[in-house]
């Protein structure tokens, strides 16, 4: 039973993370691409989270890619 457990709460967590993603999509589709390239390599520590950074380099790949 506590692998069942633990294979929830994971999969809760990857469905969170996808979720901030998506959000962060949305919050981010009509920036330049140059604003999202500078928030895409962001490192500093009080800088862009893990979910803006992947959603920057999300959009900035499709955009490349003709799909958006």
């Amino acid at each position: 039973m506590g692998f069942l457990n633990t294979l929830a709460k994971t999969i809760e967590a990857q469905h969170e993370k996808m979720e901030k993603i998506k959000n962060e999509v949305e919050r981010l589709k009509y920036k330049s691409n140059d604003e999202l390239l500078s928030i895409a390599k962001d490192s500093s520590f009080f800088g862009a989270s893990q979910a803006e950074k992947q959603a920057a380099r999300y959009i900035l790949n499709k955009r490349r890619s003709g799909e958006m």
